[in-house]
């Protein structure tokens, strides 16, 4: 999406190990020749983070640290690339777990704080099936953000099944620790340098801009496939 910048129209074949973007399309069977052939040109959003577009996500602290850390995994043998996230999770409760970072949103700058991650989400999905943004939108013209304040190492344990099915929004058990809305732009400046991840690629930085791009994809719908939770 970055070589292309919007001059031609994208399709997608979900070969690689988490496919996230690929689970924001219904519908679509992405290996049927004929079907991408026949299929719908339709504009999608795009973020702009640290002037490199993204289609997913971006996000930073403890969950980019799994991502980070998955690499030393998932080469190992009968380990996919789900199972490579479960185990860099399951490594990561054991190292640092929160980051002090300053978050402005749409102009409004929040109290500085510990945060175990910032999550800015075009699509739902991110992590190999972990349902951070569940309200994200591809087309809606807006990103979500999740925003988790520091949690205790024996509370994560109990909170990850929900928050990966995506139930962590109007959740009573997160309510001290979530934040979740949709914004326009985001600033987030960390007090030390923290790996920040773009769609699964991820960097050690100490500041991340974040800013919708409405309608700045052309995406090849397979035929029969529709963008879920959104408009046509």
């Amino acid at each position: 999406i970055n070589g292309v910048r919007g001059r031609v129209p994208v399709g997608i074949v979900p070969c690689g190990s988490g496919n996230d973007f690929a689970k924001n399309i219904v519908n679509a069977d992405f290996f049927d020749t004929a079907k991408l052939v026949d299929g719908e040109i339709v504009e999608v959003d795009l973020m702009e983070c640290n002037k490199q577009l993204v289609s997913n996500t971006c996000n930073i602290g403890f969950d980019a640290n799994i991502a980070y850390n998955m690499n030393k995994f998932k080469n190992w043998p009968l380990v996919s690339g789900k199972m490579a996230y479960l185990i860099s999770l399951v490594y990561c409760l054991f190292h640092r777990l929160a980051y002090p970072m300053a978050v402005e949103i749409d102009g409004e700058t929040l109290a500085a704080d510990e945060y175990l991650f910032v999550l800015c989400a075009n699509g739902a999905v991110y992590g190999g099936g972990f349902r951070g943004a569940p309200r994200a939108v591809i087309n809606d013209g807006k990103m979500d953000y999740c925003l988790c304040k520091k949690v205790p190492l024996w509370k994560i344990v109990s909170l990850v099944a929900d928050f990966r099915a995506g139930r962590h929004v109007d959740n009573p058990k997160f309510e001290q620790y979530i934040s979740y809305g949709k914004c326009n732009k985001m600033s987030v400046k960390a007090q030390m340098p923290t790996v920040l991840g773009r769609d699964g690629n991820c960097h050690l930085q100490s500041a991340a801009e974040i800013k919708i791009m409405p309608k700045a994809l052309r995406l090849v719908l397979p035929k029969g496939a529709k963008i879920a939770g959104g408009r046509l």
